[in-house]
């Protein structure tokens, strides 16, 4: 990574549990990730699903 880039980024690894339970408890995490994350592997309805959740 360019140490020289004016942005910080830090890369999360969730298991699906791990971020269902961080989407029950209304973990701030997941109102970052649901706007500005960029899911780099795995089932990107899992986002889309915690989207439908915090909208109810």
């Amino acid at each position: 990574m360019d140490s020289t880039l004016p942005l910080d980024i830090e890369p999360r690894v969730y298991t699906v549990s791990e971020f269902r339970k961080l989407v029950d408890s209304n973990a701030r995490i997941v109102r970052e990730i649901i706007e500005y994350g960029v899911l780099l592997a795995g089932d990107e309805n899992i986002v889309r699903d915690a989207l439908k959740t915090k909208k109810t």
